[in-house]
């Protein structure tokens, strides 16, 4: 059981092939995700042996950047480790069940960016991505999705993370990411949600 922070080459190869920038490295970055998968189909970057449970934000990160990799490569590889690596997050209904209380409590608030962290309409955008939306077990997380909405019909960034005044300090991005705040929409968080809220509707009633 390899550890190893999976995230940072699941991000890495999800903006190369996303931004048109991958060449002969990439298949590097997809064969260390391969062979640092668990065998329950997650990845866990924590140092301390007595964890044995995968950790959510290092898994999606990867399953994201594995999805698109098998999708541009035709890789069977990719695309079984994918299947595996959703079925982890299915099995949870998405978000369900999470190791830890406080990372729960993040889950169930809108980020925008994600970053490092894990909530559940970052989710629900790699099933979406992935082909899974219609999977049944998403559906607990979509009616969670629906529930944010407000009542101008957008979604808010409930949990900034970012800050745009001091370079020196954690959480410094040179871009403003919009309205923050559990009463007011952020357009970059609508966007989202509304996109995989289509998505999953046209795949119902279709």
């Amino acid at each position: 059981r390899i550890r190893a922070c999976a995230a940072v080459e699941g991000h890495a190869l999800y903006s190369l092939l996303a931004l048109g920038l991958a060449d002969g490295r990439t298949e590097l970055i997809a064969t260390r995700l391969l062979a640092w998968q668990w065998p329950e189909g997650g990845w866990n970057c924590v140092d301390n042996p007595n964890s044995l449970h995968w950790t959510f934000a290092e898994s999606l990160a990867a399953l994201r950047g594995l999805v698109h990799y098998a999708q541009a490569s035709g890789s069977p590889l990719a695309a079984r480790a994918a299947e595996q690596a959703a079925e982890v997050f299915l099995q949870h209904n998405l978000f369900e069940v999470l190791p830890l209380v406080n990372a729960q409590a993040d889950a169930l608030l809108l980020h925008y960016p994600v970053y490092a962290r894990f909530d559940v309409l970052a989710a629900l955008q790699v099933m979406l991505e992935g082909g899974w939306i219609s999977d049944p077990r998403c559906q607990p997380a979509l009616y969670w999705l629906e529930g944010k909405r407000l009542e101008d019909g957008g979604f808010p960034l409930e949990k900034k993370t970012w800050q745009t005044t001091s370079p020196g300090l954690r959480g410094f991005s040179p871009v403003d990411w919009g309205p923050s705040g559990r009463g007011q929409s952020n357009p970059f968080v609508t966007l989202h949600a509304l996109t995989v809220l289509k998505a999953a509707e046209q795949t119902v009633t279709g």
